[in-house]
């Protein structure tokens, strides 16, 4: 089992939700988020 799976990305997430809000980066952020979720599957 992973010890704490949720602390290292949290913090990025926060970062990822507050840079969401302004909508010149949201694309960019949306996409960026993508390949983050992608690259954690084949980790796994």
């Amino acid at each position: 089992m992973l010890q704490n799976p949720g602390r290292g990305c949290s913090s990025r997430f926060l970062k990822w939700i507050g840079s969401a809000k302004k909508p010149e980066r949201r694309p960019a952020r949306i996409s960026e988020m993508i390949s983050l979720l992608k690259q954690g599957r084949k980790q796994k």
